[in-house]
């Protein structure tokens, strides 16, 4: 049976509420008579304490039948008619033994008295049904609102995941053919080429196990994958960087700067007579690129690394939205830098 973590509530609750209840009808009922007060009590406690039990049995009965959120308002109305039950039965059997033991000044098995005591039992009843509920609900809210959290997180991650895990399917080939040129045209360049191959490659192992990276490291890494680009592409794109050092230590999520760049690579022409130049900037809020607007009549879907997937993986990982927007034929795209995350203890 479900745990309600009530047991102070009942063990006093029950003769606190019967003694208060009591006063209050005494000057009604059976004014002066103290003497008959402590027999009432007593009876009453049985009754009220054999109320509470069944009332609260029906509650966590009702629970299972119509847990959480989804069924509150079926569970309420199957608790209320519960509550309705047991409160009529229960004070018809108080009334019972009452008369029984012959202790009432006046007549108490009228319809009169009944309706009056089952009000009175009803309120309490459902005032402390209201608490149970109000204590459940809450409870049950803010455990969907924890794992609606931890989902959106847990979503976040594997959207970063699978764009940081995935490097254009040409890239690595494009690589290889680039560098088996230069091998024979330009010793120097093909070991540089290599070399900064391998400081891409070496960020993308240890990006895979971060969630958000300095501005500095994210500016290295695009700096050598630059490289390789324009080592395979010429003159017809290039990548501008302007930061000023007081910015380098803004977070980011990791290679946020590769997908861009491949995403322009995707989507924009790129020729000697339309080249791509990118310049990158930033200021104290987020982190801006800019290319010329230049779009590709035809090219190749990019499957996942499209602008909506790169924006809503960003938002999702840094609770800022990503903006791609065009001004005088120029592409903008603002990144809000990210809140620094404490390391888990």
């Amino acid at each position: 049976m479900e745990q309600l973590n009530d047991k102070w509530l009942r063990l006093l609750g029950i003769p606190l509420s019967v003694a208060m209840l009591l006063l209050a009808e005494m000057p009604f009922f059976f004014p002066g008579r103290w003497d008959l007060l402590w027999k009432y009590m007593l009876i009453s406690i049985i009754c009220t304490g054999l109320i509470w039990e069944a009332s609260r049995y029906i509650l966590i009965r009702i629970r299972r039948l119509y847990p959480g959120l989804e069924h509150t308002t079926a569970r309420v109305a199957w608790m209320l008619t519960g509550f309705a039950m047991v409160a009529g039965m229960g004070q018809f059997v108080m009334q019972v033994l009452i008369h029984e033991f012959d202790i009432a000044p006046a007549p108490v098995l009228t319809f009169r008295v009944w309706l009056i005591n089952f009000s009175i039992s009803m309120f309490f009843i459902v005032l402390i049904g209201g608490i149970y509920e109000a204590i459940y609900f809450f409870g049950h809210y803010k455990l969907a609102l924890q794992r609606t959290e931890l989902l959106k997180k847990e979503q976040a991650r594997q959207h970063l995941e699978a764009l940081k895990n995935r490097v254009n399917p040409h890239f690595l080939f494009n690589c290889l053919t680039t560098l088996s040129a230069l091998i024979g045209e330009d010793a120097r360049r093909a070991e540089r080429f290599v070399d900064e191959l391998s400081k891409v490659y070496r960020y993308l192992l240890r990006a895979n196990r971060q969630l958000q990276v300095p501005l500095a490291d994210e500016l290295a890494f695009s700096e050598s994958y630059t490289y390789l680009l324009i080592t395979r592409l010429g003159a017809a794109f290039d990548v501008h960087t302007k930061v000023d050092a007081q910015y380098l230590e803004q977070k980011l999520p990791p290679l946020i700067l590769q997908n861009l760049l491949d995403y322009l690579i995707r989507t924009q022409t790129i020729s000697p007579e339309k080249p791509l130049l990118v310049d990158i900037s930033a200021n104290e809020n987020a982190l801006v690129l800019t290319a010329p607007y230049q779009p590709k009549t035809v090219w190749v879907d990019s499957g996942n690394l499209d602008w909506a997937a790169i924006a809503s993986a960003y938002e999702q990982q840094s609770g800022r939205q990503a903006v791609q927007a065009v001004v005088d034929n120029r592409l903008h795209f603002r990144l809000p830098f990210m809140q620094e995350i404490e390391a888990a203890a």
